[in-house]
This record gives C-alpha cells, sequence and structure tokens, in this order.
C-alpha cells in the first residue's frame, strides 16, 4: 500500500477491504501506522511478500491496484501473470508508475 490519497479516499467512500502487500517489513508498518492515523486500519490486511510471488489464491480480487512497483521488478512478465493470476474474470488492473527526469 502506498500513501496514495486517492486510494484512501476509495477505502473511505465504497467501504471495500484492501490487501496491502510490501516485500519490506519497514513499508508494512509504516503503512498500518498511516492506516491507523486515518481510521482505515480495520479495513487493510497487510501481508509481507514479493509482487512476483503473491500469497493469494487465484481469482481473488476485483481489484488489482499497484502503485511504483513494477519500476523496480526485473521479471516484468512475471509480475504482471501473477497480478493477472489473483484478478477474477473481468476485474481491473490498476497499474501507477512514477517516472524520475534528471534536469
Amino acid at each position: 500500500m502506498s500513501e496514495n490519497g486517492g486510494l484512501r479516499e476509495i477505502e473511505r467512500q465504497i467501504g471495500c477491504r484492501v490487501y496491502a502487500v510490501d516485500k519490506r517489513k519497514s513499508m508494512i508498518f509504516w503503512s498500518k501506522k498511516n492506516a491507523e492515523q486515518i481510521g482505515l486500519l480495520d479495513q487493510i490486511v497487510f501481508r509481507v511478500a514479493d509482487a512476483v510471488d503473491l500469497p493469494f489464491e487465484d481469482d481473488k480480487f476485483n481489484t488489482v491496484f499497484m502503485e511504483s512497483v513494477n519500476a523496480f521488478i526485473g521479471e516484468k512478465e512475471t509480475v504482471i501473470n501473477a497480478y493477472f493470476n489473483v484478478l477474477k474474470q473481468g476485474g481491473m488492473l490498476d497499474i501507477n508508475e512514477a517516472t524520475w527526469k534528471k534536469l
């Protein structure tokens, strides 16, 4: 989970359950703190895991939302396949990547 304000707003308005994944325990720690501060801790399940090996059964999610993940993963095809494996038929895959350019 990122600190994305849009995702937090979706959680508030829809009341959906969110599964937050990061392979770094420190990011999960801070994500939990952030969720607690904004009153969403009970709507989010946190998991330490790698995006190329997601710890969920196939066809679990209506939406898979990734933010600033794929730029740091070497196995692009493997990770995209992992997203589609856990996505329900007809579901939505939303990938948001930041780019940097040194001026």
